[in-house]
């Protein structure tokens, strides 16, 4: 119903309420329990300014989250850490902010106030670059949020506040509740432990080492592989089955057809698998043990998902090893031999390991691989390096900006195509792709010239710093790869291909 209440009356009782002008905020120590699409599971969390440390455990995994100065880290759920750009969101779901309204950069209004016994303002906040707004229901007596509707694309999500206390001068809800737009996703929140004001060592907040369960390499051996299309796919042995898995060092995870998990009789840990309509559902599991060549993998966290790709009528590909397994080994991926092989740590242990290797800037963000690459007289570092993907992209942000050196060949025209990036539901989207012709393309030592590349408008990596370009198999087939996660480069070798194929300039 409409209401008199006036914007800066409703938000001068929200801010009273909650204290948030508190000298305690300063430094938070609080644990919660939560239950999230049926998996249960703790989250002990520790805050000082901007610098933070989460830690949470449910039966299936264990994951971090953390940050230092400018420096943000993540620990995946296999133990591996890896620096990150990406925004935080999974720490902060109990926590989340709530003070929308107040940004000086939306644009609020004051909706109505709701009926009952529990009266509520309704502030209405359009946030930029959002498509839908958000609502946010300030309770008229108290002045607490206790209710927020959102949409996550085309899903409503309602999520609500009750149970507040003050504990060590903040009042906050101690129960939080999210309605998704399934019920079988819905998540549950409960403080079960909270204190604020009191001071935390620093290094509570330092990027910790990796603790990933597995048995690296100890002999340089080459494993079972096929190369489809110059995508390397390469044998995982799990009991007395041989599975076929594409090698992607795009990933910053590995995936398993929810099929084949179910066959090897996986756990869910009581993670919800499948949607009240029935439609699957993405979930994380483990493979107790399994062997690639002389890797062996224990406790393997794995998320599960649709995942259906047949390169040949013999060959069925039945999941992804990414970033989990790139991270404790390096990786030799050889186009002009068709092999990839495991090399022990020790023998790259030195300043040049590879003969005639190059080794480029690297970096890597939460579990993927960014090189340098200059496009036309663009110049980037923020380009994955992608041995799954036998094309090479432009991504669209980087191409607006430089439409002059990446034009469109409008005669090639614009069609969807598939596009093997994860998203929430399955492995791989639809997106619009074109072709564009670029002057140059230089990656390493090599100048690729008056060359046709994909163009996508693809949003890839909108959060943290995003990603310009994509290197696919088309250019990166002229070299031997190394993937040195263990020292932390990445090395290049030119091969037959490209002596070839290129002149010297």
């Amino acid at each position: 119903m409409p209401t008199t209440a006036r914007l800066r009356d409703i938000l001068a009782a929200h801010e009273k309420a909650a204290n948030l002008k508190s000298a305690a905020l300063k430094t938070i120590v609080e644990d919660w329990q939560f239950v999230d699409s049926g998996l249960h599971g703790t989250e002990h969390l520790e805050r000082s300014g901007l610098d933070y440390h989460s830690r949470i455990v449910t039966s299936a995994y264990t994951e971090e989250f953390g940050q230092s100065g400018q420096h943000r880290w993540h620990r995946d759920r296999n133990g591996n850490t890896s620096p990150t750009s990406d925004l935080d969101d999974t720490s902060f779901i109990a926590v989340r902010v709530l003070e929308d309204a107040a940004d000086p950069k939306n644009d609020v209004t004051v909706a109505g106030q709701t009926t009952g016994d529990k009266p509520a303002y309704v502030l209405q906040v359009k946030r930029p670059y959002y498509r839908h707004p958000e609502w946010i229901y300030y309770d008229a007596a108290s002045g607490n949020v206790v209710r927020v509707e959102y949409f996550q694309g085309s899903d409503r999500i309602v999520s609500t506040y009750d149970d507040f206390r003050t504990v060590d001068g903040v009042t906050q809800p101690w129960h939080v509740h999210d309605a998704w737009w399934d019920r079988a996703l819905d998540d549950d929140w409960h403080i079960v432990s909270f204190h604020a004001g009191a001071p935390i060592a620093p290094g509570t907040f330092a990027q910790p080492a990796n603790t990933m369960a597995t048995n690296a390499a100890l002999t340089r051996d080459a494993l079972q592989a096929q190369f489809f299309a110059l995508m390397p796919v390469i044998r995982l042995k799990i009991g007395d089955r041989g599975l076929d898995f594409e090698l992607n060092s795009a990933e910053p995870r590995s995936f398993i057809d929810r099929d084949v998990a179910a066959q090897l009789n996986l756990p869910t840990y009581g993670q919800a698998t499948q949607l009240t309509t029935g439609d699957p559902w993405e979930y994380w599991t483990r493979i107790p043990d399994a062997d690639v060549g002389p890797v062996h993998l224990h406790d393997f966290a794995i998320m599960a998902t649709t995942f259906r790709f047949n390169p040949s009528w013999s060959t069925k590909v039945v999941g992804v090893l990414g970033y989990d397994f790139f991270a404790s080994n390096v990786v030799h991926v050889d186009y002009a031999n068709k092999t990839v092989e495991v090399i022990p740590e020790k023998m790259f242990a030195g300043d040049k390991p590879v003969q005639g290797g190059i080794e480029l800037p690297f970096q890597l963000d939460d579990g993927v691989p960014f090189v340098p690459m200059q496009i036309g007289t663009a110049y980037t570092d923020r380009v994955i390096v992608n041995c799954a993907e036998p094309f090479t992209y432009v991504f669209g942000p980087f191409a607006d900006a430089h439409a002059d050196q990446i034009q469109e060949v409008h005669s090639q025209g614009r069609s969807r195509r598939f596009v093997p990036f994860a998203d929430e539901g399955a492995y791989g989207t639809e997106a619009d792709v074109w072709v564009s012709q670029v002057s140059d393309l230089l990656f390493s030592i090599a100048d690729y010239q008056n060359l046709m590349i994909l163009t996508t408008n693809f949003p890839y990596g909108t959060s943290g710093k995003g990603v310009d370009a994509m290197v696919g198999n088309d250019y990166l087939h002229f070299f031997d790869l190394y993937f040195d996660y263990p020292h932390n480069r990445f090395i290049v070798r030119p091969n037959k291909w490209f002596y070839e194929t290129f002149k010297k300039s």
